[in-house]
């Protein structure tokens, strides 16, 4: 009876063991996007340009970069986020690029060519050129639009939202406000959902409560 209960407590710990190791590689995978819409935004600096846009949960960036020589190069991808850094690693570019946020700026340090050409490297500060990398907007990505004030009744939602066009279609496009009650003019919201009516024209209040929050980008 002794030496089955050594086996049974031997058999629990490895089982607690493999527990505590599957739940610690979810907590790493997780990405922190509460804070997302304090990254989002349009960055220049002498280096180049730099889009951080955010859509169904993944922070997503555009850069365009210009060494001294003239050349350009290119590069998109995804941000894997932790706090106020983020991280994008591509083996097959030859490419990782470390992502610093701070308020309004973010510095990027690139390691690897990146594919981006000979001399072309993205290294530097680059500064927010306007006013939309601010947490103080109301809504975040996965709210619903029935949740928050669009939802309040239906002349307050045809005042801020309108039906997308071409590549947004099927889509509501909602101006955004500030937490102190003040318009933004900077950040819209899209919502994403399901509408089987015309294009061109808002779904119905009711409908479109249930949208939510895809992606907040500039205007």
């Amino acid at each position: 009876m002794f030496i089955k209960n050594i086996y049974s407590a031997i058999a629990l710990g490895i089982l607690v063991f493999f527990i505590a190791c599957s739940d610690e590689g979810r907590e790493v995978q997780q990405k922190p996007i509460s804070h997302v819409n304090t990254l989002v935004g349009d960055y220049e600096s002498d280096e180049g340009d730099l889009k951080i846009t955010a859509t169904e949960g993944m922070v997503l960036f555009n850069l365009l970069v210009v060494a001294d020589t003239g050349r350009t190069g290119t590069l998109e991808g995804e941000l894997i986020l932790n706090k106020s850094k983020g991280i994008y690693k591509n083996k097959d570019q030859d490419c990782d690029i470390a992502f610093h946020f701070s308020n309004k700026q973010v510095k990027l340090l690139q390691k690897g060519s990146c594919e981006m050409g000979m001399g072309v490297n993205a290294t530097g500060t680059y500064k927010a050129v306007n006013k939309t990398n601010t947490p103080a907007i109301i809504g975040k990505i996965g709210d619903s639009l029935g949740s928050l004030f669009y939802g309040k009744d239906a002349s307050t939602y045809k005042k801020y939202c309108k039906p997308g066009m071409e590549e947004e279609s099927g889509e509501i496009i909602c101006k955004t406000k500030k937490h102190s009650g003040d318009d933004n003019t900077e950040l819209v919201h899209i919502f994403s959902g399901e509408y089987a009516g015309p294009d061109g024209v808002l779904p119905p209040l009711s409908i479109a409560k249930e949208f939510q929050i895809s992606l907040t980008r500039t205007k």
